[in-house]
């Protein structure tokens, strides 16, 4: 994780303040105000969307910890607050040996 976190500063972002290593290898940067997530539909048993709520959720410093509570979301309509980041967790993550070892 140290090496990923190398190269991502000397490409020249800096703003990650932590990171962690899931269970799939892939590294994930942490930022402020910045939530990696999965967005689920709730549904009514007649099939109609409800609303959305976040699973799969790895978040930032500087969100308060009700955020990605469901029934929180839904009162906001399935919306996140201003300023927040959102990155959908099945396209971010480094895998650590493709970025390090190739040339790109």
């Amino acid at each position: 994780m140290g090496r990923v976190f190398i190269k991502l500063w000397n490409q020249g972002d800096k703003d990650f303040v932590g990171g962690v290593i899931e269970e799939d290898g892939k590294v994930y940067p942490t930022y402020p105000k910045t939530i990696y997530g999965t967005w689920q539909e709730l549904k009514r048993p007649d099939g109609t969307v409800m609303g959305r709520y976040l699973t799969e959720v790895l978040r930032g410093p500087g969100l308060p910890n009700d955020i990605i509570n469901p029934d929180v979301l839904l009162r906001n309509g399935s919306r996140l607050p201003p300023g927040v980041r959102f990155i959908e967790r099945k396209n971010a993550g480094i895998n650590p040996y493709e970025f390090l070892f190739n040339e790109h």
